[in-house]
C-alpha cells in the first residue's frame, strides 16, 4: 500500500510530538537490558536478531518503557521497501 506523502507527514509530525527519537536516548538504541532473566532474555535474542540483519537506528520513534529497537528493511516489489520493527520493553515484553 503507497501511502500519500500528506498522510506520512502527518504521522511523522504525530509521532516526534508525543515520542522521542533513538537520537535523544542513545541507551536504547545500544539496548540496555536488565541484569536479571527476563533481561538475558531479551539480549540473546537482540543479537541473534542483529546476526540476522537487523540493524540499530537513531530514527525510531522510543515508547514508554522500551529498552531497545531494532530494524529490518524488506524489499516489497510495488512499493519499494517496509520496516520490521521490534522493539523490546522493561517489563519483559517484546513486540
Amino acid at each position: 500500500m503507497k501511502r500519500k506523502p500528506l498522510s506520512y507527514i502527518a504521522d511523522f509530525y504525530h509521532g516526534a510530538t508525543r515520542h522521542p527519537f533513538g537520537g535523544m536516548k542513545p541507551h536504547v538504541v545500544l539496548g540496555r537490558f536488565p541484569k536479571n532473566e527476563i533481561g538475558r532474555y531479551q539480549k540473546l535474542f537482540f543479537d541473534e536478531l542483529r546476526s540476522q540483519g537487523f540493524k540499530r537506528t537513531v530514527w525510531q520513534l522510543i515508547f514508554p518503557g522500551q529498552i531497545a529497537g531494532i530494524i529490518n528493511s524488506i524489499p516489497v516489489q510495488k512499493d519499494g521497501t517496509n520496516e520490521y520493527h521490534v522493539r523490546f520493553y522493561n517489563d519483559g515484553t517484546i513486540d
